[in-house]
């Protein structure tokens, strides 16, 4: 089969399992078009990953095809080997490939029809042309408009702008996940595109100083789960929304934070956080502020100690943890990639950074539906980046 054969081939079959077809009828209706039993099992094999999300593929196509195929102890169902998550959830390559599948879909789907977002954009764009339309017709029935409710009425000038605004919001997350998607495949690490609100939950109930924020819109996006240079890591953007002003001037602000999460060799002596010097700090029930110096004036000037407890009984254990080597590291990592804030808690470090891993994209489907090279190695070198800084602190926390 050629590879417009096969990915025909591939979208039929998954449609069919959906239905909730046995491996017979599919065998069948394959040799019906003309496609070998050999091709027919080679292209189920290539398609593993994906078809081991179905129920059914595991409880009868499996089974159908060891019978069939007459393999030996290699088609049996063992469970896949999973990686190391800071909830302790089984993650394991698979999992996420309905989402995955998703995201191409929709991007061949653009491939093969250039003109769909700027179609979409346009369509979106229409409550903007009548609003303008009607500006330049009469004037004074944008002024009614905001004047409208006490001069409340210039919020629904912005109405017009949201349809817009979420399709290129769409579109661009798009660009954005596929060039993840490559990333992962590329390093052999697993990839999430989906937003968890659960995970979430269970993030802020582990790590609540950086987790509990927000008051509402909170939700854990873009997992990463892999190794880098046999450290074990984890990383993932937590979004969240805050109400600031109030009244009439309320408005919720979205935020976004990078996350990366190591495990450490041993449990660590006493839980506390550094943040960046000079940002407020809503000081909680879980960390106080109890002005711990180090050696280096430069990290004193950076970064804040935060911690539960009297202050005598963890200056120590905090002052020796934070040796010369490691404050060294960290301000190299600052240096880099400017504030953060770093979590030790039991036998895990967690780097908080600001914003999205890669901020602004050159890809752009509105132009030309292809992705930008230049996107994907950015990111990438942010992640070697950041991976390599956070490996090098290591052994000094050991």
């Amino acid at each position: 089969m050629n590879t417009k054969q096969q990915e025909k081939f591939r979208r039929i079959l998954l449609q069919e399992l959906k239905k909730g077809k046995n491996p017979e009828d599919l065998l069948s209706m394959a040799q019906t078009a003309g496609i070998s039993e050999k091709d027919f099992f080679k292209e189920v094999r290539h398609m593993e990953a994906s078809l081991s999300a179905l129920p059914s593929f595991l409880t009868t196509f499996l089974p159908f095809l060891k019978t069939k195929e007459g393999e030996s102890s290699s088609t049996k169902i063992e469970e896949a080997p999973s990686v190391w998550d800071p909830l302790g959830e089984k993650v394991f390559l698979g999992k996420f490939q309905r989402s995955k599948k998703k995201l191409f879909e929709t991007f061949r789907k653009y491939q093969e029809n250039p003109n769909i977002p700027r179609r979409n954009a346009f369509f979106f764009s229409i409550p903007i042309l009548i609003l303008v339309a009607m500006g330049w017709y009469d004037y004074g029935i944008i002024l009614s408009i905001i004047s409208a409710g006490d001069g409340d009425g210039g919020i629904l000038l912005t109405l017009p702008f949201a349809p817009l605004a979420w399709y290129v919001t769409k579109v661009f997350r798009l660009q954005r996940d596929l060039i993840k998607i490559i990333i992962a495949e590329k390093r052999k690490w697993i990839y999430s595109p989906d937003e968890r609100k659960g995970r979430w939950m269970n993030f802020s109930t582990r790590f609540p100083r950086i987790f509990r924020k927000g008051n509402k819109g909170q939700n854990i996006q873009d997992e990463f789960w892999g190794k880098f240079q046999e450290m074990n890591f984890w990383t993932g953007i937590f979004e969240y929304k805050e109400r600031h002003g109030s009244g009439k001037n309320a408005r919720d602000v979205t935020y976004r934070k990078t996350i990366f999460t190591m495990p450490l060799e041993k449990k660590l002596s006493t839980t506390f956080e550094l943040v960046p010097e000079g940002i407020t700090q809503k000081i909680s029930d879980f960390f106080s502020s109890k002005d711990i110096d180090v050696e280096s004036t430069d990290f004193n000037k950076k970064f804040t100690i935060l911690y539960a407890g009297k202050k005598v009984e963890k200056q120590m254990d905090i002052v020796q943890l934070l040796s010369p080597s490691l404050q060294v590291r960290l301000l190299d990592l600052w240096k880099d990639q400017g504030k953060f804030s770093v979590l030790f808690q039991e036998n895990i470090v967690l780097y908080s950074f600001e914003g999205n891993l890669l901020k602004k994209m050159k890809s752009n489907f509105f132009r030309k539906i292809a992705l930008n090279p230049k996107d994907e190695k950015k990111m990438d070198t942010r992640f070697q980046i950041i991976l390599e800084l956070t490996n090098d602190i290591l052994p000094f926390l050991r």
